[in-house]
């Protein structure tokens, strides 16, 4: 869901999905109306089973039901069709359902199941501040109790969606034809003068999973430690390796 960093008493979060990042691109407010929701027959139906399974249903009976939810499920067309399908049947909210029914994740969605997830936090006794390198999450007592912590993600994830939205939403902006990852991403370092021109997609590859070619080609903008490392350059590269669509 997020790189997770502990310091103290705050947890620091990395974003992946960028919506803070999007929407400052497009200069569009943080939002916090709810968008209509639009309850999905075949979602309740899946919804329910979750609770009545062992309670009287036989197997072929449940089997049955789950058929006819999939099949009364949208019908998602384009690059990523079936993340978007599969991400709709793990859904467990109507707002994540009414977010992924049209096939598309707008900044202001993914802020507002940020949002709906973080708001549950606080409700819960932690402070958050959310900026656009990340979140961090403090306890109000000044005693954080990571292990509560992570219970409380998992019951704020389970009425937000937002493991299910946030790395779908990452993947689909920064990646909205499902080119190869790699091509996409040494494309940014070549437009940001990090990558020779003349790199190929094949010599990338075979680069980055070579240590000793990586660290000779790339290493003055990943290792802090070295004579040559170039601060500014190294957050560039990554600044491509959060959003290579930049």
């Amino acid at each position: 869901m997020k790189g997770i960093q502990t310091h103290g008493t705050v947890v620091h979060r990395t974003h992946q999905n960028n919506a803070l990042q999007q929407r400052e691109r497009h200069n569009q407010p943080r939002v916090r109306a709810s968008v209509a929701l639009r309850t999905v027959e075949a979602a309740l139906v899946a919804f329910i089973l979750s609770f009545v399974g062992g309670c009287g249903i036989s197997q072929n009976q449940a089997q049955d039901k789950k058929q006819a939810a999939a099949s009364s499920s949208p019908s998602f067309t384009g690059p990523w069709s079936s993340q978007f399908s599969d991400a709709y049947r793990r859904a467990k909210t109507d707002l994540g359902r009414s977010i992924l029914a049209d096939g598309d994740i707008t900044p202001q969605e993914m802020d507002e199941v940020e949002t709906k997830y973080y708001d549950c936090i606080e409700s819960q006794g932690y402070i958050v501040k959310r900026t656009s390198e990340g979140t961090d999450i403090s306890a109000a007592n000044g005693q954080l109790d990571t292990s509560h912590l992570e219970s409380t993600e998992s019951s704020c994830d389970a009425e937000s969606d937002e493991s299910i939205i946030g790395p779908l939403y990452a993947n689909y902006h920064g990646n909205p034809n499902r080119e190869d990852p790699a091509k996409i991403l040494l494309s940014c370092l070549q437009r940001h003068g990090l990558a020779d021109q003349s790199m190929s997609v094949d010599e990338f590859k075979q680069t980055l999973v070579d240590t000793d070619r990586r660290d000779a080609v790339f290493g003055k903008y990943l290792d802090s430690t070295r004579s040559d490392y170039d601060s500014a350059k190294a957050a560039e590269y990554q600044a491509c390796s959060s959003d290579p669509s930049q």
